[in-house]
């Protein structure tokens, strides 16, 4: 039986290791579908530069 930390880190391993080929499969296979979606993620996220600005006006 391994030590709890070293079990751990080898489930992060094959976890990694699993989501990188399922992503290097859907952007070999998909590549729009892929592309569309993290173009969409990206969008729903606000500007950095919006609430920075907005932050700063709240203490000027």
């Amino acid at each position: 039986m391994l030590e709890t930390n070293t079990d751990r880190f080898w489930w992060m391993i094959g976890a990694l290791s699993v989501g990188g080929a399922v992503f290097a499969v859907l952007k070999l296979k998909y590549p729009e579908l892929l592309d569309k979606g993290i173009e969409n993620l990206l969008g729903s996220f606000p500007n950095i530069a919006g609430v920075a600005s907005g932050l700063l006006n709240l203490f000027s």
